[in-house]
């Protein structure tokens, strides 16, 4: 018999009641029947269906509410969405969960860019408020960045026995005070680790307080060290469920903050639903003759996990003024930026990655840091080669008209966070206008054939994907760059399965591939595109199973 199941079964909300029918079961028959739908499949030679039929963890086939009711056995699940939409499970390219320790943390960022001024003040309460020796922690905007007293002897007036932390919203650089600096074991003198910088001050060699790139995040590290697994196995429990009620179904974790194999470890404690693919970010770097050190590394990898490759971090970004370009910054014309690492570092990786199974991901925002990586493959091994790697560009926000051909020549993967669209104040001073109107490429980027997949570049606490949607649909800083709704929504489920080599498997909607899958609260091809946000999942699937079901009854 057919198990029908009334929409009010799957979660508490109005629905049609099924009558039960009895058919003969076929020996192919599905497990699970989603029918009443707007089903977008995602896949080119059908790309819009009625129903969905699967079996196991795959999708048996799709098609026409007929033709999918009649494969119908004894024990198929028949659901009836209610002429919801249903798309691939999201998969998020691109995000940093943590964990991290717990410290008094002062709220300081966001669009007002709090003063220097304003950030003494905080913390001044905060100290005053707190045992000493308590972590003081914030995030700070433009504003502090260029404030010539923003350093740490400012600081240590007004906390000179708590360890402050303030971190520019970047994640690039971070400024400390002289107690902070002694937890982390960084001395007054401390020479410039490979790839990173310390500030200074001015005619010393004294560390200011600023920690810059691979000196930050090995400063990150030692902050980090502390966690303990249940901590870590807590917040990816909190992370994934947060993620499946936006409908994703698989995210691209790059981790920057604790070691592979305790990451590992973490999330097969976890048994979280979601899939996990994990790049592996080095904090510090080592050089050997030939350049950069790429270490070999030990894994054991839970079911839904695996490990992509390794992830580089060749320069910063603009809001910093450390992403290196090939013209000065236009309100610092006398300054280019800086490159992390020097052609022959960038060399070695990418030799690294033709001698590997792993994938090379690459930070990479500024257009002198693009031109060193394409120089440098066009010198190691044919486009065609190359294409087969599938090199990944994280972020790539300068990447220029005339370098957008190339990278589609030689079939590097652009993975952009479209919140960072979202700093045209910031850009536009930058760039000037001239630059402006052409960075950040997504619609120029999908005409030249570069594949293209989003992520949110979330923390532990997760970002909502759609609201991201909704900045590749309207691009604030260059609107002529902007793309439809399917085109990002296909960038955030089959191009990011082509940004991890899982395109065979995942990203569409079509016969054989895994049956990851959200029903959503709205159609969002109908809707306004400040409605975007809004969205949710209903019902969430990961390999056929419902691992997520609302419990909104307004739907």
């Amino acid at each position: 018999m057919i198990r029908r199941v009334p929409w009010s079964a799957i979660a508490p909300w109005p629905a049609l009641l099924f009558l039960v029918t009895v058919v003969h079961a076929q020996a192919t028959a599905p497990t699970v029947i989603l029918h009443n739908a707007v089903v977008f499949t995602g896949d080119g030679p059908r790309p819009r269906a009625q129903a969905i039929a699967i079996s196991g963890d795959r999708v048996l086939r799709v098609g026409s509410d007929a033709e999918i009711l009649a494969l119908a056995g004894d024990n198929t699940e028949v659901v009836d969405v209610g002429g919801r939409l249903v798309v691939p499970g999201l998969n998020d390219a691109h995000v940093h969960i943590g964990p991290w320790p717990s410290m008094a943390n002062l709220r300081l960022s966001g669009p007002d860019d709090p003063s220097w001024e304003t950030v003494l003040d905080s913390v001044r309460v905060a100290v005053a408020a707190l045992p000493a020796g308590t972590w003081i922690a914030g995030e700070i905007g433009g504003a502090v960045l260029d404030h010539p007293e923003a350093h740490r002897s400012a600081l240590d007036a007004v906390s000179p026995d708590h360890p402050v932390r303030l971190v520019g919203f970047t994640g690039h650089g971070l400024l400390v005070n002289s107690a902070a600096l002694r937890e982390i074991g960084v001395s007054e003198t401390e020479p410039d680790p490979v790839g990173g910088w310390y500030g200074r001050f001015p005619g010393s060699d004294r560390v200011d307080g600023w920690i810059w790139e691979y000196a930050h995040m090995d400063a990150n590290f030692r902050t980090s060290s502390p966690i303990a697994r249940s901590e870590a196995v807590d917040l990816y429990r909190r992370f994934a469920n947060r993620m499946l009620r936006w409908g994703v179904t698989s995210v691209q974790h790059m981790e920057n903050d604790r070691p592979l194999a305790e990451t590992l470890a973490a999330l097969t404690d976890a048994e979280v639903p979601l899939r996990w693919s994990v790049i592996e970010m080095p904090t510090r770097l080592d050089r050997d003759a030939s350049g950069i050190r790429v270490a070999p590394r030990a894994e054991v990898v839970p079911g839904r996990v695996r490990v992509l490759g390794t992830k580089w971090v060749l320069d910063g970004t603009p809001v910093d003024r450390r992403a290196a370009l090939r013209a000065p910054y236009s309100d610092r014309p006398e300054w280019t930026g800086s490159p992390n690492l020097d052609p022959d570092a960038v060399r070695a990786i990418l030799r690294a990655a033709l001698d590997s199974d792993g994938q090379a991901a690459l930070h990479v925002v500024g257009d002198s840091t693009l031109a060193v990586v394409l120089r440098q493959m066009a010198a190691l091994a044919p486009a065609e080669t190359w294409r087969e790697r599938r090199v990944r560009i994280e972020h790539g926000d300068v990447a220029m008209p005339d370098q957008v051909p190339v990278m589609a020549e030689f079939g590097l993967v652009l993975i952009q966070n479209p919140l960072h669209l979202a700093l045209p104040q910031f850009l536009h001073a930058r760039f000037g206008p001239e630059r402006s109107a052409v960075v950040q490429p997504l619609r120029s980027a999908v005409a030249a054939g570069v594949p293209l997949a989003l992520g949110t570049d979330a923390s532990g606490s997760g970002r909502n994907p759609w609201l991201n949607l909704m900045m590749a649909t309207i691009h604030p800083t260059n609107p002529a760059e902007a793309i439809s709704v399917e085109q990002a929504l296909l960038a955030f489920t089959r191009g990011a399965a082509e940004a991890e080599r899982s395109d065979a498997e995942k990203g569409t909607l079509a016969p054989g591939m895994l049956a990851d899958l959200a029903v959503l609260s709205q159609n969002v091809f109908e809707i306004p595109p400040d409605a975007l946000p809004g969205t949710e999942s209903v019902l969430t699937m990961v390999g056929g199973e419902i691992v997520y079901r609302s419990t909104r009854t307004d739907n």
